[in-house]
């Protein structure tokens, strides 16, 4: 089931709605059985970027609509964007799903929306479409670090058409557990080699003490552990605006310390 939801402002929103929606939208990861498919679809605009042929209003009559033709062309700017946000679950977790939205105060836009057929002509590194060039990455390796809400629209340049999908699959808690304890295991050993040696790794030092205490969150089940994945397409209209998109796409993910 595909829940198409209203956009949000989430960076330029107040404080406490941003908590909120982090909350609730914690509790939806853990309150869901299955798997949790998220879509983000940016849509750059398409006009062009110049705006000094607009009309100037001759009186006060003149000026809402001097108004409204400057947001309509702030609109199809090429720096302006539109992004749509699906949430994909299993049928069985659809109701849940729509519940928890309603409960965050996210508006549902439409629930199972018509599916687009994709074809097109596979290349070595693209795919053809019939609306035009496109290339898609997987995050191999995540930053490393926590991570801030929202950290993934830096993944996402201004002016690219682009879809970037994760998933989460929950993990069952005993085998994360012990895959912790066997991570603690080989941690503690490279930290007495360490103290041996009498040298000191800061990240090693401060990384011991946090896995310990995510095991004994997780055990007691006060946290859930996932298995996630990152995916991002482009879409582009010609080949050389593609290798373009891309070069772009790849150096936003340095800068996140993410690699593709």
């Amino acid at each position: 089931m595909q829940v198409l939801t209203h956009p949000l402002g989430f960076e330029g929103a107040l404080e406490a709605d941003r908590m909120r929606w982090l909350n609730g939208f914690r509790r939806l990861l853990d309150e869901l059985d299955g798997s949790l498919q998220v879509l983000i679809q940016t849509e750059p605009g398409s006009g062009d970027q110049a705006i000094a042929t607009e009309p100037q209003p001759r009186d006060f009559d003149e000026m809402r609509s001097a108004d409204l033709s400057f947001v309509e062309h702030m609109t199809r700017s090429p720096s302006a964007h539109r992004r749509l946000t699906s949430l994909v679950v299993g049928k069985t977790q659809g109701s849940r799903l729509e519940a928890a939205l309603r409960e965050m105060g996210v508006g549902v836009l439409a629930s199972t929306p018509a599916g687009q057929s994709v074809f097109g002509e596979e290349l070595p590194h693209d795919l053809a479409i019939p609306d035009g060039w496109s290339r898609s990455w997987y995050v191999q390796r995540m930053p490393g670090m926590e991570l801030e809400a929202g950290w993934l629209f830096r993944l996402i340049p201004a002016g690219l058409r682009t879809r970037l999908a994760w998933h989460a699959d929950p993990l069952p808690v005993a085998w994360v557990v012990d895959y912790l304890q066997r991570q603690l295991t080989n941690m503690r050993t490279s930290r007495l080699q360490e103290l041996n040696a009498g040298t000191s790794d800061p990240l090693l030092a401060g990384a011991l003490p946090n896995t310990e205490d995510l095991q004994r969150r997780l055990a007691s089940s006060q946290e859930k552990a996932f298995h996630v994945s990152v995916y991002i397409t482009l879409v582009a209209a010609s080949s050389s605006a593609l290798e373009e998109g891309s070069e772009k796409i790849r150096a936003a993910a340095r800068a996140t310390l993410c690699e593709l």
